[in-house]
């Protein structure tokens, strides 16, 4: 069967919904932090100069939009309540040492990759080599930017960071959906939606 003439397919933006532009409060801001090509994906380095929590919501979006993320920290004890309530080493996990120091814990069951990774974190760590698409740097806010990153995310405000895109820089008020703290870190301030009607607890 052909498809109808009148069939309208909307082109858009594509990639993980990070925010609100701050001067345009009814448009959301789409980026991409990996290629999900299968072949050859283009290789891409991501600086995020941001808190704690503002960094898992971007690794959580990535991981909801396919990516598999895994992430390298000395801070594995922060990041292991969106390890565990996403419940799937195969979008996210911890690598390495980190792991290791989460299972000896107690808190996360060893258990052997399933796909390749397609997002690497460094979080407050130097990015090493890595096989992954995106390498994905956290550090504190405020912090020098790497010249050879391809976009760089910078935290301007408690809820507002600065998006670095090739047509420009733009700022984004952070949005969090309904359910996603439960995600984060219990120790970071949440990040509430518009539509809560309150301020920050």
């Amino acid at each position: 069967d052909s498809a109808p003439a009148a069939l309208r397919i909307p082109i858009g933006p594509n990639g993980q919904i990070d925010g609100t532009l701050s001067d345009q409060p009814r448009h959301s801001l789409a980026v991409p932090l990996f290629d999900p090509a299968l072949y050859k994906p283009r290789k891409r380095m991501v600086d995020a100069h941001v808190e704690l929590s503002v960094a898992q919501q971007l690794v959580l979006r990535a991981a909801v939009v396919g990516a598999h993320v895994e992430i390298h920290t000395l801070r594995p004890d922060r990041w292991q309540q969106l390890v565990s309530a996403v419940g799937d080493r195969s979008s996210v996990r911890l690598a390495g040492g980190a792991a290791e120091q989460a299972a000896d814990a107690g808190t996360v069951e060893p258990e052997p990759a399933q796909q390749p990774v397609t997002v690497a974190v460094f979080d407050c760590l130097a990015p090493s080599a890595t096989a992954a698409s995106t390498t994905l740097a956290i550090s504190d806010p405020g912090t020098p930017t790497r010249s050879a990153a391809h976009l760089t995310i910078e935290q301007v405000a408690d809820n507002t960071v600065s998006v670095a895109l090739p047509m420009g820089r733009v700022r984004v008020d952070l949005v969090e959906p309904l359910g996603e703290g439960r995600y984060l870190d219990a120790g970071q301030a949440r990040v509430l939606t518009p539509e809560s009607g309150g301020g920050t607890p």
